[in-house]
Formats: structure tokens, C-alpha cells, sequence
């Protein structure tokens, strides 16, 4: 065997150990049930496979409890069409068409059969490309790590189109670029050091332009803010002087599009997959018994053109910080082969900002913007998200920007702050996903700060204790637990624990500026000494057994926050009691530290 095939084939073992996971591992038993936007595509795939059609019926519902969905099909988006009172799913159908004939052969194993395929396919397409500016040794290091090393990784495992999404757009930008020079390419490289660029003949022919446009009006369909990496395929030939040909281009884009969401119309009567009579459901389901009608169940999710939430100045601006160093979806984080690949294109000396890889990267900035700009209250994908969600679209196109010359330095980094950040959500998908914010309530993620501008999209929002928690009858703030350092709200004393020997997070929601965060700490049997901190202000206490005292704190800021006030302040306990042992309370197993009571005192307005 030649010494360059090697690494090409440690790559295709690599993608024959998912496809026998796919094959065999059993769904049911390792997902326990749905997460995020699951039981939609699932219900829907499985609707293709055996009814060859998109309609939601009481055989779809029946389906899921046969599968021992035994919760039913959790957080569904169905619609009903007016005229007719029939009910359709809510979501693009595109990715479960693809998968139903593998589910119609493997069941639950099908969608998973898919994956793989496609991460074969993710393979041999980013070797490929890297190949010939690279010897094969770094070029399979860098195609690893750019599809292993990240949070992308995590949406392999989810029966969402998170991973075909990223495969079509990977696919889409390689048949355009592979013809291309890659980027930072030395003209004058010695061809023993570096194998020539120049592609095999049939992926140098017209034809993959053509088919890269139309993969990305597939992907727009699925996810419309990905139509903006046409962009770039589009520019670079009309710069070329090809107009006639970047008109054809946008055409084929444009008929992509026209034939799925006709074909949507066709199916539902409505080209909008996402409007109408559109709601979300977490049981009853419609046509389960005594379910009650449709209007009387489920909650309206309705996503209308011009449906946006432009941020303020602050906002904006603590968003672009969050992008990168966020605690829940850090670029650095969660997808720092991305920024690597910039970096390293930043840093080449032969790199051109006015060719076609500078082109990918604007797209990718530009979208980014978007979400930032645009829905900038959720711009992670939702509470349901690990990393985020929705920059799985710019995330695939910028392993094309890896320039010629790139060393296995890099590609170490990567590997590092995946094995530090990311392993352990990695080596457990399925227990990730369902508790999305576990990792981020421990070192080393809580050295970062939290996204407090999407406060009520994190994903600690999935636990409906730890969220927006009132302590009296009439509230006039709320609390958010960041972490598990608590044991939640104490509904007689209208305050909480912290945990002993733990420092716990909380972030206080209020409706007016406050002028002063009262909290009251009582003491348990022993000594102990008590921290806190808010904007501005500090507390540093020993407190004897069983005292009680009052800290008034006086913050000196507060984030804005959808016309509210947030406040975050952290309460540490250095020591603990067992009630168990040290009150003969048999029936509290907790590990107490101390009790904390807030209350506020607002500003004064000038009226008063």
C-alpha cells in the first residue's frame, strides 16, 4: 500500500465505524424520546416512507406510540389548513423525503444510515479539496478536524436536518472551489512538497457549478438565510465576465426553490411552511382521545415574513462579544475550527482578499449578522440548542478557506479545546441533548459569561424550575437559576438554598431600574462564611450558627433586556450542613449551604 493512500484510508474506517453504528445501535432505547425539533421530521419521515404524503393523521400519531415514543410526539409543529380542516406537518419537508427510504428499510436507524452516508461523503470531499494543496498525511489531520472537533458533531445524532443541512452546503461549495486554486496557493511550490491543484477533468467541467446552485436553493429551502452562500458562486462568475453564465446560475437556484416550496403548496396549499393556522404541541395531540379541539391545544407558532427583533446598541454590542467567548455558543468554544480556518487564511502570505475564498468568508460574516441583527434575542437556535444552532449553515463553507501551507499546529489547537470543552458532550450525544445546559454549569465553561442578552432562549430554560421564577404572589422580578448550585425556589420561606460549599449564579429580572438588591441570608447550625457579588458591589461574611443578616447592595448596572432590567449576582457558601444528621431530618437529603431571600427597591422617579 502507497504510503498516500493511508490516510485516506484511516478516513474511510473512520466513516465505516458510524455506518455500523448507524446500523445497529438501538434509537429507541439510547434517545429516551424527542429533542428540540424531532418528533416533527421523525412523524414526517415516517409519513413519507409508508403514506407517501406529508398529512398528519391519527395513523401518524398511532405510528409514534407503536415506535415506544411513549410520550407521544413532544414539541410537533403542525398546521391545519383552513377549507378543508386537515392537518399538515409545519416544518420543510426535504430532509425527511431523503431519509424515507432508508427508514422504510431500518426504521429509526434509517436516519442515522443517512448521516453517516453523508459523513463518508463530508470524507472524501474535504480530503479531496485539501489534497491537492497538502501532503495526505495533514490534509485527512484537517478534514478530522474541521467535521470531528466541533459541536457540529453533536447534530449528527439529532433526527433534525441540522446534518444534512451542513452536508449539502459542504457539498455545494466543494463543487464550485475544487476547480479554483485553493486559498493562499503559492504559484511557485515544488510539485514534490505539494501535489498540483488542478482537478481531475470531471469535476473541472460547467456542470458543477450548476449543481452547486441547485444544492443551495435544496439547503435555502430547508434553511432560507443559507441561500446567502449562492452569493459568492454567483459574484465570482459574473467578476469573471460571465454574466450570461451567473444569470443561469441564479436561475437554477431559483427553480430549486420554486419546485420545493411549489411542491409544499401542492402538498398543503399554503407555500409557507411556517405560517397559517400553525401550532406547537406537547400533549394532547390532535386525534388522540378526549384530546379536546384543535384550538383548545397546543400553543400558536406562527413565523411570518417580517417576523424580526432588531436590538439596541447595548444589545448589539454584547452580542458580538457573546458571538465569540459565550459560555453557551462561543465561536472559540464550540467551533473553533471556524476561526482557525479564518485565521490561518488571515495569516497566509499569499492569501487574496479579492478572490473567491474572501467571497465565502463575507457570506459567512453576513450571515452571521444577520442572526445577530435581526433575531438577536435568539440567535443560537433556541433554548433547546447546544453551541449554536443556527451557524451550522456559515460553519461548512469556511473549511474551504484553509489555506495551502497550513501545519498540524493548528489542527493540535483544535483538537485540545475540543478535548477541554467539547468531549464530554461529544462521548454522550443523546444525554447532551436532552440536558443541553449541563455542560455549561461546571469548569471549564463557567469561566465564561452567559448570553444573558438571549436569557430566555438558553438552554437552561429547559428545566421549567430554573426559569422565571416569581417568590411572592405578585411579583415585581423574577429569577433565573444559571446553574445547579441551588436547589431552586423555597416556596414557604420565598427564597432558596444554595448549596453547600457551592457559588451559585442567579440572574435577577426585573420590570423597573431597582436601586437596591436586599438579600437576606440565614445561617444554619455551623459557621460559615458567605459571599456575594452584584454589579458594583460586594458581601464578604462569617456568619455564626444559625444567624441572620441583611446585605443592601447597590448595583452600579444592569443589562437591558426586552424593555426589562437583568441583574446577575452570585451568593458562595464555603461550608454546609446535612439537615439529616445535624437536625434529624430524615426526610431532607439536601447538602445545605445558605438560605437567600432577595427582595428590590426600585429608583424613584422624579414624580414621586
Amino acid at each position: 500500500m502507497r504510503s498516500g493512500s493511508t490516510p485516506a484510508l484511516v478516513l474511510a474506517l473512520v466513516a465505516l465505524l458510524f455506518l455500523g453504528h448507524a446500523l445497529t445501535f438501538d434509537v429507541r432505547r439510547n434517545k429516551t424520546g424527542y429533542f428540540s425539533d424531532e418528533a416533527t421530521y421523525h412523524a414526517m419521515a415516517y409519513s413519507l416512507a409508508f403514506d407517501a404524503d406529508i398529512r398528519y393523521e391519527q395513523r401518524d400519531l398511532e405510528r409514534i406510540f407503536e415506535l415506544e415514543y411513549t410520550g407521544g410526539p413532544t414539541g410537533i409543529f403542525l398546521k391545519r389548513e383552513p377549507q378543508t380542516g386537515r392537518i399538515y406537518y409545519a416544518k420543510a419537508f426535504i430532509y425527511s423525503l431523503v431519509a424515507a427510504p432508508l427508514v422504510r428499510l431500518f426504521g429509526d436507524n434509517g436516519f442515522f444510515v443517512l448521516h453517516a452516508l453523508l459523513l463518508a461523503g463530508l470524507f472524501a470531499a474535504g480530503y479531496a479539496y485539501l489534497r491537492r494543496a497538502m501532503e495526505p498525511a495533514m490534509a485527512a489531520l484537517y478534514t478530522a478536524t474541521y467535521l470531528l472537533a466541533s459541536v457540529a458533531l453533536l447534530y449528527y445524532f439529532w433526527i433534525t436536518p441540522e446534518w444534512f443541512n451542513l452536508s449539502l452546503v459542504f457539498c455545494a461549495t466543494f463543487l464550485w472551489l475544487y476547480k479554483l486554486p485553493p486559498a493562499g496557493w503559492k504559484e511557485d511550490a515544488a510539485p514534490e512538497v505539494t501535489p498540483g491543484w488542478l482537478p481531475t477533468e470531471w469535476l473541472a467541467s460547467g456542470w458543477t457549478d450548476l449543481a452547486a446552485a441547485a444544492l443551495y436553493g435544496v439547503v435555502a429551502y430547508s434553511k432560507p438565510p443559507n441561500l446567502i452562500f449562492v452569493v459568492p458562486l454567483i459574484v465570482w462568475t459574473a467578476w469573471r465576465g460571465q454574466w450570461r453564465r451567473a444569470a443561469v446560475l441564479v436561475l437554477v437556484t431559483m427553480v430549486a426553490l420554486a419546485v420545493l416550496f411549489g411542491a409544499t403548496w401542492a402538498a398543503t396549499g399554503d407555500w409557507n411552511f411556517q405560517g397559517g393556522d400553525r401550532r406547537t404541541f406537547y400533549g394532547p395531540y390532535p386525534f388522540e382521545p378526549h384530546a379536546g379541539s384543535w384550538d383548545t391545544i397546543g400553543s400558536p407558532m406562527v413565523t411570518e415574513a417580517g417576523d424580526v427583533w432588531f436590538p439596541s446598541i447595548g444589545t448589539m454590542l454584547l452580542n458580538f462579544v457573546y458571538v465569540f467567548f459565550g459560555r453557551n455558543a462561543g465561536l472559540l468554544l464550540y467551533m473553533f475550527p471556524a476561526v482557525l480556518a479564518i485565521l490561518l487564511f488571515l495569516r497566509s502570505p499569499n492569501r487574496t482578499l479579492r478572490g473567491p475564498h474572501a467571497l465565502v468568508i463575507l457570506a459567512a460574516v453576513l450571515q452571521a449578522l444577520f442572526f445577530l441583527l435581526v433575531i438577536s434575542n435568539n440567535w443560537i437556535g433556541g433554548g433547546g440548542a447546544v453551541g449554536n444552532r443556527y451557524f451550522l449553515g456559515l460553519y461548512p463553507v469556511l473549511f474551504f478557506v484553509i489555506p495551502w501551507g497550513a501545519r498540524a499546529f493548528g489542527a493540535i489547537i483544535a483538537w485540545t479545546i475540543s478535548a477541554i470543552f467539547l468531549a464530554q458532550i461529544l462521548f454522550n450525544p443523546f444525554a447532551s441533548s436532552h440536558s443541553p445546559a449541563l455542560h455549561t454549569k461546571s469548569y471549564p465553561s463557567k469561566l465564561f459569561p452567559t448570553e444573558l442578552t438571549l436569557l430566555n432562549n438558553l438552554p437552561f430554560n429547559t428545566n421549567p424550575h430554573a426559569r422565571r421564577i416569581p417568590l411572592t404572589e405578585d411579583p415585581e422580578f423574577f429569577l433565573y437559576f444559571i446553574d445547579n448550585n441551588t436547589y431552586l425556589r423555597e416556596t414557604e420561606a420565598q427564597g432558596f438554598w444554595v448549596k453547600g460549599e457551592r457559588k451559585a449564579e442567579i440572574v435577577l429580572r426585573s420590570m423597573r431600574p431597582i436601586e437596591t438588591l436586599v438579600l437576606d441570608f440565614q445561617n444554619g447550625p455551623e459557621p460559615n462564611r458567605v459571599r456575594a457579588r452584584v454589579a458594583g458591589d460586594s458581601f464578604d461574611q462569617v456568619l455564626q450558627a444559625r444567624q441572620r443578616t441583611t446585605w443592601r447592595a447597590e448595583p452600579s448596572r444592569s443589562i437591558a433586556y426586552e424593555g426589562t432590567y437583568l441583574y446577575r449576582f452570585t451568593v458562595e457558601s464555603e461550608s454546609g450542613f446535612l439537615p439529616r444528621f445535624d437536625e434529624g431530618r430524615n426526610d431532607d437529603l439536601r447538602f445545605l449551604g445558605v438560605l437567600v431571600r432577595p427582595t428590590i427597591e426600585f429608583q424613584r422617579s422624579s414624580n414621586e
